[in-house]
This record gives structure tokens, sequence and C-alpha cells, in this order.
């Protein structure tokens, strides 16, 4: 696997102790059975999720022991996290 592969990226982030877990094409829903409950850095269940799913989004599971994420998103007219974040 190279990491310019989604399963490449995916067992790169798990090398690095982030647990990955896969993600519908495109998309953000999980497609495994807990979702983020069932993210790993076990490089063979990677490998069999990506087989499977050669497409799949890389998701990784946040906070220890995988990155923290500050999440700001747009939403249109009805408006975003932005301000807020400027406030911090």
């Amino acid at each position: 696997m190279t990491a310019r592969t989604p399963a490449g990226q995916a067992q790169a982030y798990a090398a690095h102790g982030w647990p990955v877990f896969p993600c519908r094409p495109g998309g953000k829903q999980p497609l495994t059975e807990h979702g983020f409950q069932d993210a790993t850095t076990d490089q063979d269940r990677i490998a069999w999720w990506w087989r499977r799913q050669p497409d799949a989004n890389v998701a990784i599971a946040t906070g220890s022991p995988g990155p923290d994420v500050l999440d700001v998103d747009e939403h249109g007219p009805a408006g975003n996290g932005f301000a807020d974040l400027n406030r911090l």
C-alpha cells in the first residue's frame, strides 16, 4: 500500500498511533457496525476493511490516543462557528 491510497493513508495514521475506521466514500457515515468505537491501529484489520471497500474515506477517532480536533463548520445562511473561534 502506498500512502496515496485511502488504505495507505489509513495504515500510515495507524502506524502513527491514531485509530482509524472506514466511512462511506464521499461521506462521513461509518462503514463499521459500531462506528468510531471500532477504530483500530491493527494493520491486518485496516487492510481487510480497505480490501472490502478500497474507496472508503479514512476517519480517525479523535481524542486520546488520536489527535484533538476543533471543527468549525460553514452552515450557509444559518451561520458558522468562525466568530466563536475568533473569540477563543
